[in-house]
C-alpha cells in the first residue's frame, strides 16, 4: 500500500466525520418519529437503526481506540500512514458504491424499539468523542498502532485502518438510512 500524510489523512477523516454529523442533525433531526422508525418493506433497517448499528460499533471501537493510544509512546516523527493488506480490506468492504448487502454480526443488529432522540444524541456524542480521537492520534503513529477489531481479540488493525473503516462504515450506513426517507 502507498504511504498517506498522516495529518492530510486525519483532517480529511475529521471533514468527514463533521460532514456525517451534519447529515444527521440537518436531516434526520428534523424528521417526525414515525418517519425515523418506519423499516422498509423488506425489512430494511430504520434511520434509527442504522444509527444504533453504528453506536453499537462506537461502543466497541471509542474505548478500544483510546486504550491503545493511551498503552502507545507519541511519535510525532512519523508522519506518514501505510495502510495494511487487512485494513484495506476491511475498509473497501464497507464501501456503499456498488455494493449489495452485507450481513450485520448478531451482536450489532439493533433492537426495533428505540427512542430516536436517544439514538441521535448517542450518535452525535460518539461522532465528538472520535473527532477528540482523531486529534488525539496526530501525536502518535497510525502505522505501529494496534486495534483489536470487534468480531475477535486476536485480530489486530492498524490504528489509521482502523479510522478509515470505522468511517467508510459510518458512511455505508448513513447513505442507507438517507434513502428510507427519500
Amino acid at each position: 500500500m502507498k504511504a498517506q500524510n498522516k495529518a492530510e489523512l486525519i483532517e480529511r477523516l475529521q471533514i468527514e466525520v463533521r460532514r456525517q454529523t451534519e447529515v444527521v442533525t440537518n436531516h434526520f433531526q428534523a424528521l417526525n418519529k414515525d418517519k425515523l422508525l418506519r423499516t422498509t418493506d423488506s425489512g430494511g433497517w430504520s434511520v434509527i437503526q442504522n444509527l444504533e448499528h453504528l453506536n453499537l460499533y462506537y461502543a466497541y471501537y471509542n474505548p478500544a481506540i483510546k486504550q491503545s493510544i493511551k498503552k502507545a509512546n507519541k511519535d510525532k516523527n512519523a508522519s506518514t500512514f501505510t495502510s495494511g493488506w487487512l485494513g484495506n480490506y476491511f475498509t473497501n468492504s464497507m464501501d456503499y458504491r456498488g455494493k449489495g448487502k452485507v450481513k450485520a454480526f448478531k451482536d450489532y443488529i439493533p433492537k426495533e424499539a428505540l427512542n430516536p432522540k436517544a439514538v441521535m444524541d448517542n450518535f452525535i456524542a460518539n461522532q465528538e468523542e472520535l473527532i477528540r480521537l482523531l486529534d488525539e492520534a496526530k501525536d502518535y503513529n497510525l502505522t505501529k498502532i494496534k486495534v483489536a477489531i470487534s468480531l475477535t481479540k486476536w485480530i489486530k488493525m492498524k490504528l489509521g485502518d482502523v479510522f478509515q473503516f470505522l468511517i467508510m462504515h459510518n458512511e455505508r450506513h448513513i447513505v442507507q438510512a438517507q434513502s428510507r426517507i427519500s
